[in-house]
């Protein structure tokens, strides 16, 4: 008989990742690079193939302790489907359902975390118990089960502690598997191993 209620003891805590693009995946020196020098950010732009690689890279880190959730927090999702269809055409390895923050006016950083309050809540009975416990550990910053991955950090600021951060440089320097290192090194995490190429 199928359960309602998933069985806690086969369950994965989640980890969510939310996910800027224009900034973070590529910069403006390698789309120049690639396009010419009227290069913009926009809807199907060309990303930095090492800048996915890092994304490919927490991914598979994270999956191997906790269940990721994709989260686009990029203006990019007000047309969601050529977002998710120009992430996965510039090589993204990732076979759930990737979502997004609400498009509704507001502080990204606010907004990241009314995500996770909704998404997050648990399913099962004493539903308002564990509602209370998780608003807290929001409220008070002591919920670690994310990464936000932006490019300027005005946006998300006042919400999102430096712990939770990974920064990039719109102009110089995207995404990085460096960054994706220390990250996890940082939160005790562990590291994929890189597959080994072929002799």
């Amino acid at each position: 008989m199928f359960s309602l209620y998933p069985n806690p003891e086969t369950m994965r805590e989640q980890y969510f990742i939310f996910l800027d693009i224009d900034g973070t995946l590529v910069d403006f020196d390698y789309g120049c690079q690639v396009r010419g020098p009227f290069f913009t950010f926009g809807e199907n732009t060309v990303l930095n193939p090492e800048s996915i690689e890092a994304l490919n890279l927490l991914i598979e880190s994270l999956e191997q302790k906790y269940d990721t959730r994709l989260v686009i927090t990029s203006g990019r999702r007000k047309n969601f489907p050529a977002c998710a269809r120009n992430l996965f055409e510039n090589g993204l390895k990732y076979d759930k359902p990737i979502t997004c923050t609400p498009l509704e006016s507001g502080r990204r950083g606010q907004k990241i975390v009314d995500f996770m309050m909704t998404s997050s809540l648990p399913r099962h009975p004493k539903v308002q118990k564990a509602v209370d416990f998780i608003l807290k550990r929001y409220a008070d910053h002591g919920y670690k089960n994310y990464v936000v991955l932006e490019n300027d950090v005005s946006k998300i600021r006042y919400e999102i502690p430096p712990a939770r951060r990974i920064i990039t440089n719109a102009k110089h320097r995207a995404f990085q598997p460096s960054q994706v290192e220390k990250y996890l090194k940082a939160n005790n995490l562990p590291i994929a191993e890189k597959p080994q190429e072929m002799q």
